[in-house]
């Protein structure tokens, strides 16, 4: 009987529901929009960024209250996100919280920007890298299908 209780018990912390999936989506959405909302300020497209942001901000709040104190979702974050994705609770509140899985999901994109050499031909390096810039956006932009977030 013991045995048995065990194993119920082991099961339901295990199993993992149709909303817990969801909210594993809301927190790949979020992630989706706030990369896109960059890719649409690499394009110099102020509206759609806005547009993102406000995706991404809202999906990721909702998974944040959802991972608060969901022991199985938290669980299944670890075997359906990248690391970079996974919220780290902290004593700021949800808000810095959110702020960091912003920082964490756009750095790929973000860092090579910080790379820029120091010297003569920089601003000839910045004309060009511009343009390779905005196709590099205008690429992952259509390749994540950024226009149809919602």
């Amino acid at each position: 009987m013991r045995l048995l209780f065990c194993l119920v018990m082991l099961s339901m912390t295990i199993s993992i529901s149709n909303a817990d999936i969801l909210h594993v989506k809301q927190a790949k959405l979020a992630g989706a929009a706030f990369r896109c909302s960059v890719f649409a300020t690499m394009l110099g497209n102020g509206d759609e960024m806005k547009r993102l942001f406000a995706i991404g901000w809202r999906e990721g709040m909702n998974f944040l209250d959802a991972t608060n104190g969901n022991h199985a979702l938290q669980t299944e974050m670890y075997k359906q996100l990248p690391i970079s994705m996974i919220p780290q609770n902290s004593m700021h509140g949800r808000d810095f919280d959110l702020g960091r899985f912003y920082e964490k999901t756009t750095a790929k994109i973000t860092n090579p920007l910080s790379n820029l050499p120091i010297g003569g031909d920089a601003d000839a390096w910045l004309d060009e890298s511009e343009k390779t810039l905005r196709a590099f956006a205008k690429m992952q932009s259509e390749n994540e299908n950024c226009s149809l977030l919602q």
